[in-house]
């Protein structure tokens, strides 16, 4: 017996950051740490994005495995910075923004999905049905007119 599971729900990812104090230099580290989850095909990647000064979030890692779970950012002196981790299962689903009106530049995970449906070689397009010749013309009838009362009624037919 075979079955198939249908992947439709999105993976979740829980993110932790610790603010680990300034270095040297000034900069702020951070511990990031993402626990991804999904309940049908498996983690496939987690893209890390990384806002500076409440700006438009950028993409710090692409796509980075499922067995990677964390990961040490330093920032820039003076600055702040907010993170979201996004996973994409193996069956295409990736979660949703969880930082309202975020607006995320695409990691490549969409792009991998169209490819991935592919074209199955063996099978072949239906051919399009050839047009009527533009020159080709009907002799006019009674019937081919706007006016339906020229036409016989085919709905009496000859008794006997």
């Amino acid at each position: 017996m075979v079955s198939n599971a249908l992947d439709a729900n999105a993976p979740v990812t829980a993110l932790a950051v610790t603010a680990l104090g300034n270095n040297a230099q000034g900069a702020p580290s951070f511990d990031v740490k993402w626990n991804a989850a999904d309940d049908a095909s498996g983690i496939k990647h987690v893209t890390v994005y990384v806002a500076e000064n409440g700006g438009d979030f950028k993409i710090w890692l692409r796509q980075v495995g499922a067995e990677q779970t964390q990961a040490m950012f330093t920032g820039a002196a003076g600055s702040t910075y907010e993170f979201l981790a996004v996973a994409t299962d193996r069956a295409g689903n990736s979660e949703a923004a969880s930082v309202a009106n975020a607006v995320l530049p695409d990691d490549g995970s969409r792009q991998a999905v169209l490819d991935g449906l592919g074209i199955i070689e063996s099978v072949t397009q239906t051919p399009e049905l050839p047009l009527a010749a533009p020159d080709r013309s009907y002799a006019a009838t009674r019937c081919s007119s706007r006016r339906r009362n020229d036409c016989p009624d085919r709905s009496r037919r000859p008794s006997g």
